[in-house]
């Protein structure tokens, strides 16, 4: 990594300033989604910070030898997906075709070897994981909610030698996936019995993902075969992993074997990704952990030590999308007939918290959607940290500029083609909170930026930012401390 542009680059300005505590009494809570390890090689538009990048620092180079700059590339991608999106709905499929045969084009002429380099520079999980590590050791958090983890082995061994814990009594050690051969159901019998603070999606698209990606498709077919007992022709992990012939064969301790023994050692160590809590070992006591399928939530109810308060932890995933259906869909969660979200996470004579990454902003423009939703008169937890800056309708409050927690673009090396040349910028992550505790202060100023043109300069992930999400850190007070 060239010094000059991992260090002195504009993506790795970020302002990053963590407040001391206006209180010895106020409980610090990070929330971030990580960026699953197996999700991570998407594409992203990274800076260049390779010592030996050919060319500008500020541009991309292209299979015939030269480059382009990067803005001028950006800028392409994002009016080509603009305009097809806005055409006529009688010319919406002509339009799409077209879109994915410039994107095609725009893959061909900008898929090359330096820029997979480049991004595995930036995204190759230990170094992302030491860069988390540092983060979360500057802002020492008293809560940490986390989504799309999936090394969480890893972080429960050394986020406790922090001093953080994930289970009950600390003896619920989880096991990857690929060591055992569960049903969705028995694995979540085993969390909770365990009291493990982590909920993992079953068969996840990013456990596929990384056996796809990493592990050889001859030697991944062949232990298929062998399991399976017939030739799946093309690998279809997919198909494979979730049929019920394949947990009847010992499912993915039983293909973890096979591809040990063909020297893929690694392959113990890959899991689901999920949505876990972790909190201070010697600030906490917990009561107990409940895990919710329906909800794809975590909650942990915690007792401070010192003062014998309860507090109840919660955190969730939403579903990904930017159309009124997809907003739907996350409200079907969140407003379940069966128990709403946040009257799961509110528990009874505690201060309760529900920290996510929701998948949806305050100003989605649907009639209804997850802010408003929470956000009603009745709700158990419904104020925000995001208070001052939207009204309960999501509109920005006047002379204030609204913060976001992720500003990625996904370019030519992406595989979700429906995603290339979206430039994600708004505010998806959020804590809400219930009426016994108030916001204190953030205790790291969020990110803002004045123009969308601004924040194409600053694309994460980055070297400075190891996620494609930025982490919001807030400080609460217990409304009953002095």
């Amino acid at each position: 990594i060239n010094a000059e542009y991992g260090e002195r680059s504009p993506e790795n300005m970020e302002p990053w300033v963590v407040k001391p505590r206006s209180s010895d009494r106020s409980i610090r809570l990070m929330q971030w989604n990580l960026l699953a390890d197996g999700l991570s090689m998407d594409g992203f538009f990274v800076h260049p910070v390779l010592e030996d990048w050919p060319g500008d620092k500020d541009a991309i180079p292209t299979n015939d030898g030269e480059s382009v700059p990067m803005r001028e590339v950006l800028h392409a991608l994002l009016h080509a997906t603009a305009e097809a999106h806005a055409a006529p709905e009688e010319e919406r499929e002509q339009a799409e075709a077209e879109l994915m045969l410039t994107l095609e084009g725009y893959k061909n002429k900008f898929d090359t070897m330096k820029s997979r380099e480049n991004m595995m520079a930036v995204l190759e999980w230990d170094a992302r994981w030491s860069r988390i590590k540092t983060r979360i050791s500057e802002v020492q958090p008293d809560l940490i909610t986390v989504q799309e983890t999936d090394h969480t082995a890893q972080l429960e061994r050394e986020l406790g030698e922090m001093g953080y814990a994930l289970s009950r009594d600390g003896n619920g050690i989880h096991e990857p996936a690929m060591q055992s051969n569960r049903s969705r159901q028995e694995t979540l019998e085993v969390l909770q019995q365990q009291q493990i603070a982590f909920l993992p999606k079953y068969m996840s698209t990013c456990l596929q993902i990384r056996l796809r990606d990493r592990i050889p498709e001859h030697d991944l077919t062949a232990a298929l075969t062998e399991m399976l007992g017939a030739d799946p022709g093309p690998v279809s992990v997919r198909d494979a992993v979730r049929s019920r012939e394949f947990l009847d064969q010992g499912g993915l301790a039983a293909l973890s074997k096979l591809l040990v023994a063909k020297g893929h050692a690694e392959v113990t160590e890959f899991d689901n990704d999920g949505v876990a809590v972790f909190w201070k070992r010697d600030r906490f006591q917990v009561e107990r952990v409940d895990l919710s399928y329906e909800l794809n939530a975590v909650k942990v109810v915690l007792t401070e030590r010192s003062t014998g308060e309860r507090i109840a932890v919660c955190t969730t995933h939403l579903g990904s999308g930017s159309s009124n259906e997809n907003e739907s869909a996350r409200l079907r969660v969140v407003a379940a007939p069966s128990c709403t979200l946040d009257a799961w996470c509110a528990e009874p004579g505690a201060a309760s918290l529900l920290a996510m990454d929701a998948n949806s902003s305050p100003q989605f423009p649907a009639h209804k959607s997850v802010w408003r939703f929470l956000k009603r008169e009745d709700c158990a937890l419904g104020q925000s940290v995001w208070d001052s800056v939207f009204d309960v309708m999501g509109e920005t409050k006047p002379e204030t500029t609204a913060p976001v927690s992720v500003n990625k673009v996904r370019g030519p090396l992406s595989g979700q083609t429906n995603k290339i040349g979206h430039h994600a910028y708004e505010l998806i992550d959020h804590i809400f909170f219930s009426s016994e505790l108030q916001l204190d202060q953030m205790g790291v100023d969020p990110i803002r930026f004045e123009t969308q043109e601004d924040a194409l300069g600053r694309l994460i992930p980055s070297l400075s930012n190891p996620s494609d999400h930025f982490p919001v850190v807030a400080d609460f007070l217990l409304n009953s401390t002095p």
